[in-house]
Formats: structure tokens, C-alpha cells, sequence
């Protein structure tokens, strides 16, 4: 009777492991691409603001040397600027996952502008890569976590977005004031709705410090303190997953 027991017993603890185990992987998908849809409304007025501004940044302290890989970054970033602001729903940003190497790159139309940005899921650095996929030539440590910021959530205002369940989170991030993490946009505001459905790191997307947080954004609305006016807006919103 006993061995009976104890056989019942293990099989009970066997049922309640896989149990675990299957809801865990049900609750923790890997997507393998992922296509977000950029939708914005930008006056004219607020593209010749983030322009001006991010020029001015480069005059801002005559005493900085920036090399040549910072250089060719900026001019990348001014023109990625301006093509996304103009052209706003055709605008793109695709995520490729290959193991715990997470590439990111941005299309207009179809095509490619700037280079890859490579993450990894257990790492907290951002790589440039030069469209061969082959070529490193920025590493930077992401320093969201030096920031002030505020994290608001609000766990019962839900959504589904691609049959994935998301809730509502506002973070308030202040402009750092140096060299590598001057901001000219002044404090951004990121709402968000985030999944803890994903096996992805927040940093994924925005350049936030891998410990930061377990949640992933499926929905994105940026507002930038200095530039955003009555009649602009910028949502960028999931269109396609593949597991």
C-alpha cells in the first residue's frame, strides 16, 4: 500500500511539474520577427524644431571632440529624423530575434535607412552594425538607470494588441546633460501598453538599462517636451509577429 502511495504520489508531483512547465511556456513566448507600424502627425514646425536643435546640440560645448563613427551617428540620426517625420506611415521598425541576439533596423517605403541597431537579451549594451551585418563600429553601455524617471502603472486599463494582453504604463524620463546622453528633445514621455506575455527585454526598444524591467511594449506613444505641439503626435504600434 505504501509503494502504491508513493507511486501516486510521484506522478501527482510529475502532473504538477509539467503543469508549471507548460504554463510557463505558454506564458513566456519567444517571437522570432516582429514588424511595428509607426503612425504619426508632425507639423512642419516641429521638424525645423528637432533640425535646429539637434545642430545646435553639436555646437553646444566647442570643447567636445566627437570621432568619426559619433559623427557619422549624428548625421544618420538627422536624416532618419527628418525622413520619419515627413513620411510617418511609411515607416517601419522591424525586430529580428536569433537566439539572444536582438536586431533592430528601421525601412521607408520598403527600404532600409541607417544601420542595424544589435541588443542582447542578457546584456546591457547597444551595438551599430553597418547594413553587411558584419561591421561593429559603436558599443555603448545603455544608461537609462542614470536618468530620473518616474514608472507609473495601470494594471486595469487593458488591451489586446495581436491577441496578446497588454496594460497601460507611463514613464518619465528627464534629459541627461552630457556628452553621451544629452538629449536636445528635453523630458520624453513613453505610454505604453506592455505585455509580460514575451521572452523580450524592455531594452529591445528603447535604450533602457537590461534590469530595469520585465515587460514589453506592443504599443508606443511618444511625446518629447520641447517639440511636441497640440497637433503632433507619434504611436507605434505592433502590425506583425512571427513565433
Amino acid at each position: 500500500m505504501a509503494f502504491i502511495n508513493n507511486l501516486k504520489m510521484k506522478k501527482i508531483v510529475l502532473i504538477t511539474l509539467l503543469m508549471q512547465t507548460l504554463c510557463v511556456s505558454a506564458q513566456y513566448r519567444s517571437p522570432k520577427r516582429m514588424v511595428f507600424q509607426h503612425n504619426s502627425t508632425t507639423s512642419e514646425s516641429t521638424i525645423n524644431k528637432v533640425s535646429d536643435s539637434l545642430k545646435k546640440f553639436r555646437k553646444k560645448d566647442t570643447t567636445m571632440v566627437f570621432s568619426k563613427e559619433q559623427e557619422d551617428l549624428f548625421r544618420e540620426l538627422l536624416s532618419i529624423t527628418k525622413t520619419a517625420l515627413r513620411k510617418p506611415n511609411s515607416y517601419k521598425t522591424f525586430i529580428e530575434i536569433k537566439n539572444d541576439t536582438i536586431w533592430k533596423y528601421k525601412t521607408v517605403k520598403g527600404k532600409q535607412i541607417g544601420d542595424y541597431h544589435v541588443k542582447f537579451k542578457k546584456d546591457s549594451t547597444k551595438h551599430m552594425v553597418g547594413k553587411d551585418r558584419k561591421t561593429f563600429y559603436i558599443t555603448r553601455n545603455l544608461k537609462f538607470s542614470n536618468a530620473k524617471h518616474t514608472i507609473t502603472e495601470y494594471p486595469n486599463d487593458t488591451k489586446l494588441i495581436k491577441g496578446i494582453s497588454c496594460y497601460k504604463m507611463i514613464i518619465e524620463i528627464e534629459a541627461l546633460d552630457n556628452k553621451e546622453d544629452f538629449s536636445p528633445f528635453g523630458k520624453t514621455i513613453h505610454e505604453l501598453y506592455v505585455t509580460k506575455e514575451l521572452d523580450l527585454p524592455m531594452h529591445t526598444f528603447f535604450n533602457y538599462d537590461r534590469m530595469m524591467l520585465d515587460v514589453f511594449p506592443l504599443e508606443i506613444s511618444i511625446k518629447h517636451e520641447n517639440f511636441t505641439g497640440n497637433k503632433d503626435s507619434n504611436i507605434i504600434t505592433l502590425s506583425e509577429i512571427v513565433f
